[in-house]
């Protein structure tokens, strides 16, 4: 770093913060590195580098933090990083509302989902927006749970759904239901006649469950501490649709909530079977980022995730539309 990036000489203005250095500044963060976003911007490193210097400079203040393997924003670059997603975010809803004007809804709509909540947007929400907006792209990304707030707050995606949200300054919740998590078994399986099951009798079954870090695998180990039990399964895998194969080949049973096999149980492959006096419920949310107001295209994809995506549909013991 050199000594006049670290003057306290405050010379910046509003008219130097264009558009260019502040996406070069958040493709950085989001790279993690210099050479990271050269790569992905297709820009020499050094120029990179060079404007981040110069606005430093101006600054009087250290906007990133040299590490070994990268760079990290400090307490400046993250307000400085926030700032230029709120100035590109308010710039595309004015654009969205003049496009509106004249009648047009082009552009890209990204939603970001957890394991097992996308391929019913195809299916049931997709048709229905495509018939509102035949000029929007709806773009569906597939990301950890835990990534999905990162994604709204860094701008890489403008609506997500995931499961029991834990409260991230930033992020609010817009639509959330819980369904029930039962007991699934394959259309020959011994228990189709059962009304109930209790965990204890899933201690001898084979038995396939998603990965220790999904949202849902967390909910059975709370069922396991309360009922004394501890499940010892055959399989475990990130895909539900994994699971639902397993079931419905006959090799064992599964736990999943019912959106996870409603198609499936329609068809009489599956059958989905509650837990006796135990009831464990998963709750999944449709979360965006804090905002003054909501692109129209957003408001109305959540209108029809509300009305079309079954895992916001009965049996969910709630379905809950908040305030946008």
């Amino acid at each position: 770093m050199s000594d006049r990036s670290r003057r306290s000489n405050i010379s910046v203005t509003s008219w130097d913060l264009d558009g260019r250095i502040l996406q070069y500044f958040l493709t950085v963060i989001a790279e993690g590195s210099i050479r990271g976003a050269a790569e992905r911007l297709n820009i020499a490193a050094s120029a990179i580098s060079r404007q981040i210097g110069d606005l430093e400079y101006r600054c009087g203040l250290k906007l990133l933090e040299r590490k070994p393997r990268g760079v990290i924003p400090t307490t400046a670059g993250r307000a400085l990083a926030d700032f230029a997603r709120t100035q590109h975010e308010d710039s595309e809803r004015l654009l969205n509302y003049f496009r509106t004007l004249h009648g047009q809804h082009d552009g890209i709509v990204r939603i970001c989902c957890a394991e097992g909540l996308a391929e019913d947007i195809i299916e049931h929400v997709l048709p229905l927006f495509r018939q509102e907006f035949p000029r929007t792209r709806l773009q569906i990304q597939g990301r950890p749970a835990s990534d999905i707030a990162n994604a709204l707050l860094e701008g890489r995606a403008d609506m997500g759904l995931t499961y029991d949200l834990v409260p991230c300054q930033g992020i609010r919740n817009v639509l959330c239901a819980s369904q029930p998590i039962s007991v699934v078994v394959h259309a020959g399986h011994e228990w189709l006649d059962h009304t109930r099951i209790r965990p204890r009798h899933l201690a001898t079954r084979p038995l396939a469950l998603l990965s220790e870090n999904h949202a849902l695998r967390r909910r059975l180990q709370q069922m396991e501490s309360d009922a004394g039990v501890c499940f010892q399964p055959i399989l475990e895998t990130e895909d539900i649709s994994t699971l639902r194969n397993f079931v419905m080949s006959g090799q064992g049973i599964s736990l999943l909530p019912h959106f996870a096999v409603h198609q499936q149980a329609r068809a009489g492959a599956v059958r989905a079977i509650p837990f006796d006096n135990m009831p464990l419920c998963i709750t999944t949310h449709v979360v965006a980022r804090v905002q003054r107001d909501i692109d129209p295209r957003l408001e109305s994809l959540l209108g029809l995730l509300a009305d079309h995506h079954p895992a916001l549909q009965p049996p969910a013991d709630y379905v809950t539309r908040l305030s946008a």
